[in-house]
């Protein structure tokens, strides 16, 4: 027991300090160059399901991207129930809103680095 704690310390050590410390050829900020967010909004009416694309334009590489429900009421209950990539170039998220009377707002966002 002792030997399993002591190596999940020591693991849990190691991990921190790689986290922190950076290499010398590390890619960072300058090396990427140019990233742009690019965002699609739908309404979801109470009631309903819906999804939403966020693409990039061409000759922008998707790097990521997410979905959100701005200025949701939490009480109301909507979801995102899917986000993930869709393709090459776009990020697709699908939300549920069936438990409301009211619209929501699903937000899409697709991270893209110009090549």
């Amino acid at each position: 027991m002792i030997v399993a704690v002591l190596g999940l310390v020591l693991a849990l050590m190691g991990t921190g300090i790689a986290a922190t410390r950076l290499g010398r050829d590390s890619v960072g900020a300058r090396e990427l160059g140019d990233v742009q967010l690019r965002a699609k909004n739908k309404t979801i009416a109470g009631g309903a399901f819906g999804k939403a694309t966020a693409v990039c334009k061409r000759g922008e590489q998707l790097l990521g991207g997410g979905a959100t429900l701005p200025g949701s009421d939490p009480n109301e209950r909507p979801s995102v129930e899917q986000s993930g990539p869709k393709g090459t170039r776009s990020w697709i998220a699908f939300a549920n809103n069936d438990d409301s009377a009211v619209e929501v707002t699903l937000r899409v966002t697709a991270i893209c680095l110009k090549k």
